[in-house]
């Protein structure tokens, strides 16, 4: 292909294309020696401005200016980045307008596909701020038992008062946890009359709390090895009796 016609291929009028080519050809130049007898001058200021734009020229201030082609090189680069970031652009779009179609498209489908909807299932929350305050309101509401499991405990102070206002009112506490970077909070437990389990030899990789069997917030994660930390994955929440009886069972098995 001829660079006329690459140029046209990428985006390029015949006005840019063929003021490009002059200063390919002629070096830096003044705005009307790039004048042809079918183009007007303001015309020439308009693709010159389109130019500089696409990083393909670059302008001297003073008077008159003159505008010189950028190395072809970094013009090219310059192009790709702006084709990258505009493709970007419409991907990111796109995939906004896919989520909602799939927000929609999913209500439609479970209702006639499925008995249970995966929302009537869980709840999710996006935040750990947003569970430990649902976490709490989930402890005010108590009317038998309260059942805790977590590996480091550092969100007590959060739920401490509520924990023994709970107590206060009759209904039992368990806690399940692991002894390390616990012992302060564990002497509190007890001084609180809760229940406790302490796991020296199983690591725990959630945690949550079951409030009156009938219902369950938690979170897990996974240990990342490469990067020697983990990844929290959004805290869920459900009332859904086959969910929460898999949790109770499983804090069941390591409790006794």
């Amino acid at each position: 292909m001829e660079i006329y016609d690459v140029m046209q291929s990428l985006g390029f009028t015949k006005y840019e294309i063929a003021i490009m080519l002059k200063l390919y050809e002629y070096g830096p130049s003044k705005a009307d020696a790039l004048k042809d007898i079918d183009i007007s001058l303001s015309r020439v200021y308009d693709a010159l401005e389109i130019l500089r734009r696409k990083n393909f020229i670059k302008v001297t201030s003073g008077r008159p200016r003159i505008y010189e082609a950028i190395k072809p090189q970094i013009a090219v680069k310059a192009l790709i980045d702006a084709e990258k970031n505009k493709q970007e652009q419409i991907i990111n779009n796109y995939s906004q307008m896919a989520t909602k179609f799939l927000d929609h498209a999913q209500t439609l489908y479970y209702s006639t596909h499925t008995e249970i909807a995966p929302d009537d299932l869980m709840t999710q929350y996006h935040t750990l701020n947003e569970a430990e305050e649902k976490t709490v309101n989930l402890i005010k509401s108590a009317q038998k038992s309260i059942i805790i499991f977590t590996h480091v405990f550092h969100w007590f102070d959060a739920v401490k008062d509520d924990l023994q206002h709970a107590i206060d009112r009759g209904v039992r506490v368990k806690v399940l946890l692991q002894g390390k970077n616990n012992s302060k909070t564990i002497t509190t437990l007890k001084k609180m009359d809760i229940d406790i389990k302490i796991l020296d030899d199983v690591q725990l990789f959630t945690r949550g709390t079951i409030v009156d069997d009938q219902s369950v917030l938690f979170i897990i994660w996974v240990e990342e090895e490469k990067q020697g930390g983990r990844k929290i994955y959004r805290p869920q929440f459900s009332t859904n009796t086959g969910i929460v009886n898999v949790f109770k069972m499983c804090f069941n098995f390591l409790w006794f």
